[in-house]
């Protein structure tokens, strides 16, 4: 194998997950009428951050979503609330807020789940839409102040 060939494969192998797709969609559910992250939201935020699913220098988007229970008008702000705690969460675990282009609750549309009673525990839901065809290098912190 030639030398050129084998730096490629190891420069493909040594790419974080992450960059290896153009965008990944990673779905977080809530608790009725709750914009507070659930403990098992936080765990999988932590695990997308700790196996490099989310990374500094990805474009990210958050957008948030509420079942048909409710107004719409409480739906729209609840959605809201949703997507900002998520970019809140990820950005005091390490996440540079200047990558996150996007935070948009859109209340009761897009519904994904189908139930006529109770509402639906996936439509309460937030995307983190992660664009890792932009990835940007953070530069590093400089040690002298």
């Amino acid at each position: 194998m030639s030398k050129t060939l084998l730096s490629i494969l190891l420069s493909i192998i040594t790419l974080p997950v992450s960059a290896q797709h153009e965008t990944d969609t990673f779905k977080l559910f809530f608790d009725l009428g709750i914009a507070s992250l659930t403990s098992a939201s936080e765990k999988k935020i932590d695990l997308l951050i700790y196996n490099d699913k989310i990374i500094n220098g990805s474009e990210i988007m958050i957008v948030g979503y509420a079942d048909y229970l409710g107004t719409e008008g409480r739906n729209k702000t609840l959605s809201m609330e949703r997507a900002s705690n998520v970019k809140k969460y990820l950005i005091k675990y390490g996440i540079d807020g200047n990558y996150v282009k996007l935070v948009e609750g859109k209340g009761e549309v897009h519904r994904i789940g189908h139930s006529d009673k109770g509402g639906f525990p996936t439509d309460r839901r937030v995307d983190i839409v992660v664009n890792n065809r932009t990835i940007k290098k953070t530069p590093p912190v400089s040690s002298k102040l």
